[in-house]
Formats: C-alpha cells, structure tokens, sequence
C-alpha cells in the first residue's frame, strides 16, 4: 500500500517542491517485506537562495528520515543541485526522471517539464559514472572492504562472504547501462531480471561466480558504450534554461523577505 508522504511535512517555507518519486528496490521492483521507502524529491529554494548569499540547506541536500516511524526517508535537492546530480548521471539521482507514472507522488508543471526533457542529460558519461560504479563495487568485494559499512551489512558480509545487497546493486546497474547504450532506454523497473537481483541479494551466488558475471557485464557494456549512438555530453544549454525557467517559474518571495 504506497505511503502518505504527508509524514515528511513538506513546509513550503523550505521551497516548492516540483517532483517526488519513489526510488530505490521499490521502483527497482526488488524489494522484500523489509524494504524501506525511499523517496527523492526536486525543490526550487526560496528566492533569496538565489539572488542573495544563502546557500539553500548548505549543501542543496535536505534530508527528512522517518525511519523509526514510517519505515522511509526522503532526500530533496535544490533545482541546481539536482540538475548537476543528473549531468553527471548518478545513478542514484536520475532514475528520479526514469520512473513508471505511479512511482511519482507529486509530479507540478515543473516536475513534468524536467521528465520531458530528460533526454537532455543523456551522454556517453553515462559510461564512466555506471561503469565506474560497478568496477569500484568488485574491488572493494574482491577485497572485503566493509570498513564504511553499517552493522547489518557487515553482519551480510560476515554469512556469505561479500557484500550481497551492493553485489545486486551491482549487476542491475550493469544490466541497466547495457541496455542504456544498446536502446536509449533507462529501464529502472526490473521486473524482467527481478528474480535474479534477488536471488543475488539472498546470498545465493557464490562470491566466484559474482566476479565473473561482473566480469562478464563488464566487457559487454564496454562493447555496448563503443555500439552507441549517445552523444558526447549533455545539452548543457537546455539544461542551463530548465535552470533559470523554473527557479522564475516557482519563485518563493515571501519567504525570502523572512
């Protein structure tokens, strides 16, 4: 049953809030009973953030977790931060504009002007951000590196000898480039390969056999990347209007008299 992201209290004193999407194994289609709700939102900062000297939330990231309670978080960021987020290609910032309609809680004007011209970020960077990724993941399993680690991760490190939950991170983010460079499509839902992802993060596949299907994925998306018709880089100048258009466009003055 979708949750009622009124428990984040989305005061508009913070910003307009423009976009908000259900992220995470939920939109991946991997969740388990456990799975939490993991939500991402766009924010267009009062005015003042803008004209004056405040640097909105300090770093353009807030925060609401409502973990104890509600089983769920949600991370907003400014238009500016957002946009640079997906410039880059983060993988876990652009599936935000890649989602199936009803993964969306609030989707303005705004929000839908930003899905629409989503294309605008695609470029051959997608390579080093996902593919970068991915190779970082299987050195630091290769190496049992769980030093950054929470309790419950390093507790899943020490039964099956890896870490599960980012080795099926891992493989979807592969798959997902793959069939990024071959079709242009960013397919978050994975219904497709959802058994698979799973039986990866119930420690069914052997450490061994991870390594190599990485390996594998690996040298398939780099014949992919060379395949692709991507562009280069970004339409920075699209992307530079979305900017300026909707920071106009959803203005917040009297909170900036405040």
């Amino acid at each position: 049953m979708p949750i009622d992201i009124g428990i984040f209290d989305l005061d508009r004193r913070v910003g307009n809030y423009i976009l908000i999407g259900q992220v995470g194994s939920k939109a991946y289609c991997t969740n388990t009973p456990e799975s939490d709700d993991d939500f991402v939102g766009v924010v267009v900062a009062p005015l003042s953030h803008y004209t004056g000297l405040k640097n909105w939330e300090d770093d353009g990231t807030l925060k609401i977790d409502k973990k104890e309670s509600h089983n769920a978080e949600l991370t907003a960021f400014d238009i500016r931060k957002f946009l640079k987020l997906c410039i880059g290609f983060n993988p876990n910032v652009i599936p935000l504009l890649h989602l199936r309609s009803l993964d969306y809680e609030i989707i303005t004007d705004g929000g839908q002007l930003l899905i629409d011209n989503r294309n605008a970020f695609t470029s051959k960077r997608v390579y080093s951000t996902m593919i970068g990724y991915a190779e970082s993941q299987r050195h630091a399993a290769v190496n049992g590196n769980t030093g950054k680690l929470g309790q419950k991760r390093k507790e899943l490190v020490k039964k099956f000898g890896y870490d599960v939950k980012y080795a099926s991170h891992t493989i979807r983010i592969l798959e997902m480039a793959i069939e990024f460079f071959l079709t242009g499509e960013f397919n978050v839902y994975r219904e497709n390969d959802r058994d698979m992802l799973l039986d990866i993060r119930n420690g069914v596949w052997p450490l061994d056999y991870w390594i190599k299907t990485v390996d594998i994925l690996l040298e398939k998306a780099k014949r992919a990347e060379k395949e692709s018709n991507l562009p280069e880089n970004p339409d920075l100048e699209l992307i530079n209007w979305l900017s300026m258009h909707l920071i106009n466009k959803y203005p917040n003055p009297d909170y900036a008299r405040n």
